[in-house]
């Protein structure tokens, strides 16, 4: 069905972010057309996209790594949403990846730092230019993302709160420009903030008062709270 993928990434993809339309294109292109491209899109039935999934899986003889049941699920997720479609258009009668069993999910337990490596980090970034975007970020938990797209008029000082409704992107091409979308699974959520983060942000914000009046008429009004010397977006480096 490589023709059919095609066609279903360049026209059917308008509901989602670039990224993640990207993504679709990336695994489709990887894992799904070498592995089943060449089946006739009538031809396919669940037994031979069951085996699909199960090979990526399956502990490789020569030592390499095999796929994580997550990317495993991934595929089928993108893989199954096309197919769907092509039920929906009448070119196939049903989607028989519905009826596919699918590898168990193996969380990783999550590493965070202990107390003696989080004092140590917190030593070392002392007087670095970023140094309240590192302590916030410690002391929040926020993803990269949802920092560098955070805006003043999301945050509460007063209240001691903040309230996470967007995040920075950039287009993952060569040159991509950076925008702001929706944050993670589109939720938004409300963060309590000790009074100790309050402080960091009062200092953020000295910081950034003092960085608009070097920049004098080149400062760029984002409202963003984390920004380059110029009040634009703060790359990812």
């Amino acid at each position: 069905p490589s023709r059919y993928l095609d066609d279903w990434l360049t026209d059917y993809q308008g509901d989602v972010k670039p990224s993640t339309a990207l993504l679709y294109r990336q695994q489709t292109e990887m894992y799904i057309i070498p592995r089943m491209g060449t089946i006739k899109l009538q031809h396919l039935v669940t037994d031979n996209i069951q085996k699909f999934y199960h090979e990526p899986s399956r502990p490789k003889e020569d030592g390499g790594r095999s796929l994580s049941g997550k990317t495993v699920k991934n595929i089928h997720w993108i893989f199954h949403k096309a197919l769907e479609q092509a039920r929906e258009n009448h070119i196939i009668p049903f989607n028989p990846s519905d009826a596919c069993k699918l590898p168990r999910i193996c969380k990783e337990e999550i590493k965070t730092l202990n107390e003696t490596q989080a004092a140590a980090f917190l030593e070392k970034i002392q007087g670095h230019t970023h140094e309240y975007l590192f302590q916030i970020a410690l002391f929040t938990g926020m993803r990269e993302g949802e920092l560098l797209g955070l805006s003043w008029n999301s945050v509460d000082l007063d209240h001691g709160k903040l309230v996470v409704r967007q995040q920075l992107c950039r287009e993952k091409k060569k040159g991509g420009k950076y925008y702001i979308s929706s944050p993670k699974n589109s939720k938004k959520r409300i963060l309590a903030l000790a009074p100790s983060v309050v402080r960091l942000f009062r200092c953020q914000q000295l910081k950034q008062n003092e960085d608009r009046l070097k920049a004098g008429e080149s400062w760029k009004k984002t409202e963003l709270v984390y920004t380059n010397p110029t009040g634009g977006y703060l790359s990812y480096r």
